[in-house]
């Protein structure tokens, strides 16, 4: 009896374990996932640069002069 509660026991653990170990095996699958798309977007972000072309969503608008407000005292703003 103790040796199939010690058998027992054990398969529990190992099991335990292997759903952990599959876990974090998915969480990583994503997480690299997420790096190799984002991989993707910064070297189409950097062929836009050397092009000399940029997105319109990568442009700023306005001008220096729209920030002086930040040099106002806090009560001026």
């Amino acid at each position: 009896q103790r040796i199939a509660d010690k058998a027992e026991f054990e398969k529990s653990r190992t099991e335990e374990r292997l759903n952990a170990v599959n876990a974090e095996k998915i969480n990583l699958t994503n997480q690299i996932e997420l790096l190799r798309e984002t991989n993707e977007q910064l070297r189409g972000v950097n062929l836009d640069e050397a092009d000399g072309t940029t997105n319109s969503k990568d442009q700023l608008t306005g001008s220096l002069e729209d920030l002086n407000f930040l040099n106002l005292p806090a009560d001026v703003r």
